[in-house]
């Protein structure tokens, strides 16, 4: 089969004697893919047999994978004109940790932006134990951060030396010139007494010592300098394979990872607002089990990502695993629906989407079958009944792409450890 660049290819129609394909052109994958269905209804087969005609295309594309297996397949399956197009991001090779940092490199007009999704990632993961004022803290703690120059060297280990350590308190407040955020150092926190002090940060010393704690975590999210570049990825046509197998961050700090790093995608979207929309270059975010790195932040992606050349393909199992404000956010703004074969509460809450078709095709559909409300140059078609395309070509370029990250991209695990031990075992700050 020869790809044509401009198109992604989906399916086959059912109803068709000869294979007639479904496809995507460029300007409509803008509108977004949804694809919701049933464990092992067919979902990772299509997000894969799509990213593959991604590679073979020379697109640009990152693709965040909870569970390892697709990304695992993925890397060997690089051409080798592509290798060094590959950045693989894999927390359990901790022996060559890449370094990531979201407080580096922000724009200052985009300083809140990123303040506030940080405190959404953060919100998402400890929601059971938020509350106003740790979020006011941090978001204060964070807003101050941000503005310490980035030539000094701070990471998101920071945070709980920013709440405990006066001297480098001094420091970067000295560097801040928010007029809130000063206000807040200077005035609200200096008038907390010790017992106040301590009841307030209390809280989140105790979650930020979470990661801290997690070498994995702590030897990724401590570099003070990213390893690798997001806005060159995007901007270039590269590819960015997370790995984000739980086995070695365990759930609460996968996801986080994850929020993380899909809130920096679209911060570095965000900053295409000053390059002329011509210019822009398509670039397409893949993230399987979306729903655990969504934050309240994400409705916003979905409507905005568009005219930063940002598409989405978001895959997940049920409606269920959605806030009510996510899911119309998805369904409002989301112009191509893949649906596998769904549940009855599933099916009749998308009857509405998938009409003349009934929830009968929903439920009864085989595995690989799917129905398809899409969008063609511009505009929404009636849902389609399709046979879903396996392609795979394991090429063996596993071992060259891991190889390529940890020489390009990746630290050497003793270097980094020996320096975060440097830096928070400082106490001479000036």
């Amino acid at each position: 089969m020869n790809f044509n660049e401009e198109q992604l290819y989906i399916g086959t129609l059912k109803a068709a004697v000869n294979d007639r394909w479904l496809s995507l052109s460029q300007e409509d994958r803008r509108r977004h893919m949804y694809v919701i269905g049933q464990t092992g209804s067919g979902k990772s087969t299509l997000l894969n047999s799509c990213i593959l005609q991604d590679i073979l295309t020379d697109r640009g594309f990152a693709f965040i994978d909870p569970h390892g297996d697709s990304a695992e397949l993925i890397i060997d399956s690089i051409p080798k004109h592509r290798i060094r197009d590959v950045v693989y991001f894999n927390p359990a090779d901790t022996d060559f940790p890449l370094g990531f940092n979201p407080l580096r490199g922000v724009p200052k007009h985009l300083h809140a932006t990123a303040t506030a999704n940080l405190i959404a990632a953060f919100r998402s993961i400890w929601r059971e134990f938020w509350g106003p004022r740790m979020e006011h803290v941090l978001s204060n703690t964070i807003a101050a951060l941000m503005e310490y120059p980035d030539n000094l060297g701070i990471s998101l280990l920071a945070i709980p030396k920013m709440l405990t350590d006066e001297r480098f308190r001094r420091r970067v407040i000295r560097h801040v010139k928010d007029p809130v955020v000063l206000a807040f150092w200077q005035e609200e926190f200096a008038r907390y007494d010790q017992r106040q002090r301590s009841e307030i940060i209390s809280p989140i010393l105790n979650k930020m010592g979470a990661f801290a704690r997690n070498p994995a975590m702590r030897n990724i999210l401590g570099q003070s300098k990213n390893t690798f570049n997001l806005s060159y990825i995007m901007d270039n046509r590269k590819i960015l394979i997370v790995n984000l197998s739980k086995g070695v961050l365990g759930e609460d700090m996968t996801n986080l990872l994850g929020s993380l790093l899909v809130c920096a995608i679209q911060q570095e979207a965000m900053k295409r607002a000053s390059v002329p929309e011509e210019e822009r270059e398509d670039f397409h975010l893949y993230i399987d089990e979306f729903q655990n790195f969504t934050t309240d932040a994400f409705d916003s992606i979905v409507s905005e990502a568009r005219k930063y050349r940002l598409s989405l393909i978001i895959a997940h199992q049920y409606l269920d695993q959605l806030t009510d404000q996510i899911r119309k956010a998805i369904l409002g703004n989301v112009g191509n629906l893949v649906m596998f074969t769904l549940g009855g509460g599933d099916a009749e809450a998308l009857a509405v989407e998938i009409k003349p078709f009934n929830t009968q095709t929903l439920r009864e559909q085989a595995r690989g079958e799917m129905l398809v409300r899409y969008i063609e140059n511009g505009i929404s078609k009636e849902p389609q009944l399709l046979k879903g395309i396996q392609l795979e070509q394991r090429i063996g370029s596993r071992d060259s792409v891991i190889k390529n990250s940890q020489t390009r991209f990746g630290k050497p695990r003793a270097k980094v450890e020996a320096k975060l031990h440097r830096w928070l075992n400082n106490h001479n700050y000036g």
